[in-house]
């Protein structure tokens, strides 16, 4: 079982471990557990950062991007057919030549 959680860094350098956390993997003293730092970022990021990896500006919304997508995929799907059916259409006429000849 995985289970995520925030936490701050103690003064004395300890991470605390809450008891709903020990109690719902059922964790005892000796038990090793591993454990994943990510440290999240809550400041603006400086000029630097920006200039160098450009900002995230897309406000739209998960739902948003996946109505996008979706419409995408659709426009995609109808040129693969439309080209399909040109190939077939100049196939044809080469083929058409060729037997004439």
């Amino acid at each position: 079982m995985k289970l995520e959680y925030n936490a701050k860094i103690l003064p004395d350098g300890h991470l605390p471990l809450p008891d709903k956390i020990k109690e719902r993997l059922h964790l005892k003293s000796d038990d090793t557990v591993k454990i994943i730092v990510v440290k999240e970022y809550t400041r603006k990021p400086s000029e630097k950062f920006l200039a160098t990896f450009g900002s995230w500006d897309d406000k739209r919304t998960p739902e948003k991007i996946k109505q996008l997508a979706a419409m995408h995929r659709k426009v995609r799907a109808k040129t693969a057919v439309s080209h399909i059916s040109w190939s077939k259409v100049v196939m044809n006429e080469r083929a058409d030549r060729n037997i004439g000849s």
